[in-house]
């Protein structure tokens, strides 16, 4: 092989390198934008809109309830909050509350897990979904919802007055590995 198709080849290969990071760019930035252009939609099966009018009819606090949470709901399907909080943002009582949500678990709109005091809710995705409609995995992350109402008094003077501690960041040339960082930084001294 003469050195000047070699010089082709090896351009040849760096071309097509270079089109493939191309297209890999493109790729992932469409894959953001079309994410961030679609953030705040919901999907809706259209099979199970006569079910949700059939919903609605046979209770309109369990509709009320379910469609509030699909408002806030994060791409996983799930929002954590108290039903203290419930009660105040839907503005129903605890017994209303307490009847809706069992109406929305018993007809398998929603599921519920506790989180300590409060309760995580989570979507039926089969019914409507933020991201894809392909299940095989799945993480749970949530949108948390508290209020104020329901903070002990003590923590609120430390919430507003306080500042946390931070963690210092070295920013100094030749930081780039760990090893770098921790001889910088005097740990034992926070």
């Amino acid at each position: 092989m003469k050195a000047s198709e070699k010089e082709l080849r090896s351009e040849l290969s760096k071309t097509r390198e270079l089109n493939q990071l191309l297209v890999d760019k493109i790729r992932d930035f469409e894959t953001s934008t079309s994410h961030k252009k679609n953030k705040n939609f919901v999907q809706l099966s259209q099979k199970n809109i006569v079910e949700i009018v059939k919903l609605e009819s046979a209770s309109r606090s369990a509709s009320r309830i379910l469609w509030f949470l699909v408002s806030k709901m994060n791409k996983c399907n799930a929002v954590v909050i108290s039903q203290k909080t419930l009660m105040e943002l839907t503005g129903m009582g605890r017994t209303s509350v307490y009847t809706a949500v069992k109406h929305l678990r018993d007809g398998r709109w929603i599921d519920v897990l506790k989180v300590g005091t409060a309760n995580a809710y989570v979507v039926n995705s089969q019914v409507f979904w933020k991201t894809t409609q392909d299940k095989k995995y799945t993480s749970f992350s949530a949108e948390v919802i508290t209020s104020l109402s329901e903070q002990e008094s003590e923590n609120l003077n430390v919430l507003f007055e306080s500042k946390l501690k931070s963690i210092p960041m070295s920013f100094a040339q030749g930081a780039g590995n760990f090893e770098n960082v921790q001889k910088e930084l005097d740990l034992d001294n926070i």
